[in-house]
C-alpha cells in the first residue's frame, strides 16, 4: 500500500508554461498528452492516481460557453471521459487563473478495464458568469467507464472546449500526476 503521495515517472510535470491551447467547439486537451502518459502494466485494481493542473486563461469579448472534463486516452476529445454541464463564460478575461484535481481509479484491469474518474476545476470567479464553485466533473452521479489497459498509448488529461466564434484559450502552467492508492 502507498505510504503518501509520489509522483509518477518523468515527465509527469511541467518546467516551463505549456503554449495557450485555442478552444473550440470539440474537446482540447489542456497539455501535450504525452507528459501524463500511462505506461503498459501500471494499472492494477485498487490503483488510484491523482492528477493536479493549473493554469490561465484568457477570453475575447465573443460570449460562448465552456465545458470542462478528465479524459483518459489519446490526443484531443478521447473516450472516456467524465465531463461536467455547460457554463457561462466571461468575456474579456486577461490571464485568469484556474485549478484542476482529479482522481481516477482501477477496479479491474484488462481490455475492458473498469474505472471510475472524477474531477474538481476551480476557475476563478472571474472567469465564469457564475459563482457556482467548484465546477463537478462529471456533471451527475459517477459513473464506471471501460478502458482498455493492456495498451500503453493513453494519457490521463483534463480538456475544455468552448462554444462560440471568437478566441478563448487556456495555458497550464503546473502539472502533477502522482499515484496515491496501491
Amino acid at each position: 500500500m502507498a505510504t503518501g503521495y509520489r509522483a509518477l515517472w518523468l515527465p509527469s510535470h511541467i518546467l516551463a508554461d505549456e503554449g495557450a491551447i485555442t478552444l473550440s467547439t470539440t474537446m482540447k486537451a489542456l497539455w501535450l498528452p504525452a507528459k501524463t502518459l500511462i505506461p503498459t502494466g501500471f494499472w492494477l485494481p485498487g490503483k488510484i492516481v491523482k492528477l493536479t493542473a493549473w493554469g490561465k486563461a484568457t477570453t475575447d469579448g465573443t460570449a460562448g460557453n465552456y465545458v470542462f472534463e478528465m479524459a483518459y486516452g489519446t490526443g484531443d476529445a478521447p473516450t472516456p471521459l467524465v465531463a461536467g454541464a455547460t457554463v457561462a463564460g466571461t468575456v474579456s478575461q486577461t490571464n485568469i487563473s484556474w485549478k484542476a484535481e482529479g482522481h481516477m481509479e482501477c477496479r479491474s484491469i484488462g481490455t475492458a478495464g473498469v474505472f471510475r474518474m472524477s474531477a474538481l476545476f476551480y476557475p476563478a470567479v472571474a472567469l465564469l458568469a457564475s459563482t457556482l464553485q467548484p465546477y463537478l466533473c462529471p456533471a451527475s452521479a459517477p459513473a464506471d467507464i471501460s478502458i482498455d489497459t493492456t495498451v500503453g498509448t493513453n494519457a490521463v488529461t483534463f480538456q475544455a472546449q468552448r462554444s462560440g466564434a471568437g478566441v478563448w484559450t487556456m495555458m497550464t502552467t503546473g502539472l502533477i500526476l502522482e499515484e496515491v492508492g496501491p
